[in-house]
């Protein structure tokens, strides 16, 4: 499979920087419907047109050179544009469809009219060119000059264009032969402090991890959420099976880590399970993690579960929660729940949590504790993992449980310069999602917020919006 290349992403700044993007902007970057109220396109005076616009590449040595001939003698052989397909501009005025001879241009001109250039979307130059469909015929306009305006509070520029070719045939004009690659313009981004243009293999990648995370969102509030308490639970079924404990863990209860687990205490975690049969499971740990990072939404709302019990910080950082926050494996030591029904009014637990069990997180399989993590789970984060690995095939693993905690665990290994590691990962999970029917209820409990929580913050780094560098139309040059 193709790699994601590493500087393709925005470098990382702080973690709390990163929480904060987190809450500004997944809602924009992910949901399928934007309010164009929101954009400041809207309050620009004109007509707001798509075309597929033609870029000219130049760099710092030859920034002023631009394409001064007509585009019938382009030289096929120079691969001299990008072609930004999907573009959004606001004309000015109405463009008149009547066209006057040009000696020059060798075809047909248009007097002048002009259009504007949205701020941070990209540097247009004399020479560009665009595609646009008027009057029921698709036209070739060339940019015959650029100048800087002022958008408000921001900067942006104005272009005036004429006519190039009427009826524009692509498979027949040698512009067809002068592209160096595609990108796309991401409307429903601009304004919003994210980036509005991707190359085409990048948006595919970023385009398929969001309906991923759309898809797995929308199963677990299916699956889990209670509207009436307005937070999540885990119904324990019947006929579970417990996956048995990791054997590093078994050690502490008197075994060879080096051994195979002990039967008894999958046998333990099954008779213990088979108690909880039909009732509703709160994870503390779990909501707290879930609400801090705005990991779900439902509809055009992010997901706030109610935590009806603050999280115990102590036991919070030693769990997969906090190690995936902190990306501290060593941390990693409560891999366990020790249920505790809520049957009698006490003191400190609330009323709405009647009948339901409530879960404590412990570091070893005893007698009744739960095992609902994937098999060998603190094994797998810790051991299975191969940080020369940028990509895999699903061969290398048994299952695809093995493929989810086996990306977990590379981001809980590598740092933020190597997390183009971590989107081929999740882009390879994506694309054979399918796998995920194999997974049991409780897996996907808690693996659901665990890899959502990834595909949101590669999805904000990928969507930063790019710094333009002087003497280059983009800056992933």
């Amino acid at each position: 499979m193709s790699t994601f290349k590493k500087d393709r992403i925005a470098p990382l700044t702080s973690v709390g920087t990163t929480l904060e993007d987190e809450r500004r902007v997944v809602d924009s970057i992910i949901r399928s419907k934007v309010d164009i109220k929101n954009t400041p396109l809207i309050r620009y005076t004109g007509v707001k047109t798509t075309v597929t616009y033609f870029a000219q590449i130049t760099d710092i040595q030859s920034d002023f050179i631009t394409n001064l001939n007509s585009f019938n003698d382009v030289d096929k052989n120079l691969k001299v544009f990008r072609r930004i397909k999907d573009f959004v501009m606001v004309i000015k005025g109405e463009v008149s469809p009547e066209m006057e001879s040009d000696q020059q241009w060798g075809d047909s001109a248009e007097s002048g009219s002009s259009a504007q250039i949205l701020p941070r979307t990209l540097k247009p130059k004399p020479g560009d060119a665009f595609i646009m469909e008027q009057y029921g015929r698709v036209n070739l306009y060339r940019v015959s000059n650029v100048v800087p305006k002022t958008f408000e509070i921001d900067s942006g520029f104005e272009i005036n264009y004429v006519m190039e070719v009427s009826d524009f045939r692509w498979e027949t004009h040698p512009l067809s032969q002068c592209i160096a690659d595609d990108w796309i313009f991401e409307y429903r981004s601009v304004g919003t402090g994210t980036r509005a243009l991707f190359r085409s293999e990048d948006y595919d990648v970023l385009r398929t991890m969001r309906e991923f995370y759309q898809e797995l969102a929308d199963e677990y509030i299916s699956r889990f959420y209670h509207k009436v308490l307005n937070t999540v639970f885990l119904t324990i079924e019947k006929g579970i099976t417990i996956n048995q404990p990791s054997s590093d863990f078994s050690h502490s209860l008197g075994g060879d880590p080096y051994d195979e687990p002990i039967a008894d205490i999958e046998e333990i975690a099954e008779d213990s399970a088979r108690s909880y049969v039909g009732r509703l499971l709160y994870d503390r740990e779990l909501v707290c993690f879930i609400k801090k990072h705005s990991i779900f939404y439902t509809s055009n709302n992010i997901f706030l579960p109610t935590a009806f019990f603050p999280s115990r910080d102590n036991v919070y950082r030693d769990t997969i929660f906090g190690v995936i926050e902190s990306r501290r494996i060593n941390r990693l030591n409560l891999l366990y729940q020790v249920p505790t029904p809520m049957l009698v009014a006490t003191i400190g637990y609330p009323p709405q949590l009647f009948g339901k069990v409530d879960i404590a997180w412990s570091p070893s399989l005893t007698y009744g504790s739960l095992n609902l993590l994937p098999n060998k789970f603190g094994m797998k984060m810790k051991s299975t993992f191969n940080a020369a690995r940028s990509g895999y095939d699903r061969e290398f693993f048994r299952n695809y449980v093995d493929i989810l905690v086996e990306c977990i665990s590379a981001y809980v290994h590598l740092t933020p310069s190597d997390d183009a590691k971590i989107i081929d990962r999740l882009y390879f999970i994506a694309q054979n999602r399918s796998g995920l029917n194999e997974l049991s209820n409780s897996e996907k409990f808690y693996l659901y917020p665990l890899i959502s929580k990834l595909l949101i913050e590669m999805i904000i780094r990928m969507s930063k919006e790019e710094k333009l560098t002087e003497g280059t139309t983009f800056s992933y040059d």
